[in-house]
């Protein structure tokens, strides 16, 4: 795929009267929103990436330091010329759960505190990243911001630090990823330059007469909002905790994989209950990999889509499903906490500002 294909920007006149819009919008959302819901912190940008960096190199959830595996990460690294940084406890195989949680957050709290680390990446999602947040030093990250990447478990981190200080965070490809040229592409516009006006959609190939990456339209429309999500299972683990996501006046977008058609709906029916749908300005469901019912008979009669449609289809937003994010080959970068606008007709994200300074 082409740069060109990825990439369109907005004519500098069109660009100034769209975020004019997306002001009025948001101070009009805003007004109607809890104020416990209000986003109190305000909105932190990480300085850009560039060439030459120093990253660190975080292991929140399950581990990765066999020699094959930190090839495949210096790989990823040496590919965009950035050095890597590995804190105190990285390679500790510490059999002691209480010792493991304590070492994993003193490695986020020092790269945090490093004034040489630029960025941090994760190497891999698993389990274990909640064991952290409340050992997470919210104060250190806010006076400190820098780039902090990577989805699935990692969502606990990424919807935590943004919520707690309002650091913008990215839901991306992690080092032990498959980094694809589509990945890489939109990967380096998000992390590396200005994404402002950027659109996102998924990648333009076709199997015969069918698209190979189609998005299905649940509600029509467009609407502008800020962007939050991540795993769907990390974010219903997190509900009725001092890090439930906030989702009113958002763009939530949610993926998951390896879960039953009524696994999903389950945690669904569950932040719905709770609400979450309610105040949404849009919502985006990710291509869910693995995600097929299991034995016979089934457990549960209805597709992922079929949830889908009961869910969202009759709500006042727009919506669409089928978007590469989270656990697929080609995927997407999304910033968590900026201001953008879908497309569900389209299946595509519009970028309203930069993501990095």
């Amino acid at each position: 795929m082409q740069r060109r294909d990825i990439f369109k920007c907005f004519s500098v006149g069109a660009l100034a009267l769209m975020l004019n819009k997306s002001k009025i919008i948001a101070q009009t959302q805003e007004s109607s929103i809890p104020k416990s819901y209000q986003n109190i912190k305000k909105i932190i940008k990480p300085k850009a990436l560039k060439e030459g960096d120093t990253v660190g190199i975080i292991s929140a959830a399950t581990p990765a330091y066999t020699p094959e595996e930190i090839l495949k990460i210096e790989q990823v690294l040496t590919y965009f010329n950035l050095k890597p940084y590995y804190p105190k406890y990285f390679f500790s195989r510490n059999n002691s759960i209480n010792q493991r949680i304590e070492e994993k957050a003193s490695d986020f709290n020092e790269l945090f505190a490093n004034d040489e680390i630029k960025a941090i990446f994760s190497i891999r999602g698993g389990y274990g990243s909640m064991h952290i947040l409340d050992k997470i030093d919210y104060k250190l990250v806010e006076k400190n911001p820098k780039i902090l990447i990577g989805y699935s478990d990692i969502t606990a981190l990424l919807i935590s630090i943004f919520q707690k200080t309002g650091l913008i965070t990215f839901h991306g490809p992690m080092l032990l990823s498959k980094f694809t040229n589509y990945s890489v592409e939109v990967f380096r516009g998000v992390l590396f330059g200005n994404s402002e006006g950027l659109i996102l959609t998924n990648p333009n190939a076709r199997s015969g007469i069918r698209d190979v990456y189609p998005i299905r339209t649940l509600k029509n429309g467009i609407a502008q909002g800020r962007l939050i999500g991540g795993n769907l299972s990390l974010i219903t683990a997190m509900l009725g905790t001092d890090f439930d996501i906030q989702t009113d006046g958002r763009i939530l977008f949610l993926e998951d994989t390896g879960e039953e058609p009524y696994s999903i709906d389950r945690m669904l029916a569950t932040l719905a209950l709770a609400h979450k749908f309610d105040n949404l300005s849009g919502f985006i469901w990710g291509k869910c990999n693995e995600c097929n019912q299991k034995g016979a008979p089934p457990i549960w009669d209805f597709s992922i889509e079929q949830s889908l449609d009961y869910y969202f289809r009759n709500r006042t937003y727009p919506s669409f499903s089928g978007l590469m994010i989270g656990h697929t080959d080609e995927q997407l970068t999304l910033p968590i906490g900026i201001n953008a606008e879908i497309d569900a007709s389209k299946g595509s994200i519009k970028f309203l500002e930069n993501a990095v300074e």
